[in-house]
């Protein structure tokens, strides 16, 4: 099935600590940095969950993007973002 399939017909017994990236600044690197030492070279990361307002969707991405991305920018990690699973219409 489509990934995008996949994540919309999740429910919450089938995510765990592997499926949901939350916390402050340090725990969000150190939790990537595991993926990355497992041989994971990219993840993609879903901003907009539920009703979160737009303006806070974009408020975590640019607080993802100033505080966690430089942590990797040496590294071949890559983190793609993205603001909806839902294509805009």
């Amino acid at each position: 099935a489509d990934i995008v399939e996949r994540i919309q017909a999740m429910k919450v017994d089938d995510l765990g600590e592997r499926s949901i990236v939350t916390g402050n600044r340090d725990h969000v690197i150190d939790h990537l940095r595991r993926v990355e030492a497992a041989g994971i070279e990219e993840v993609i990361c879903y901003f907009s969950y539920g009703a979160l307002e737009h303006a806070k969707v974009l408020d975590q991405m640019e607080r993802f993007a100033a505080d966690v991305m430089p942590a990797f920018t040496s590294s071949g990690f890559r983190v793609a973002a993205s603001e909806s699973l839902v294509p805009s219409s």
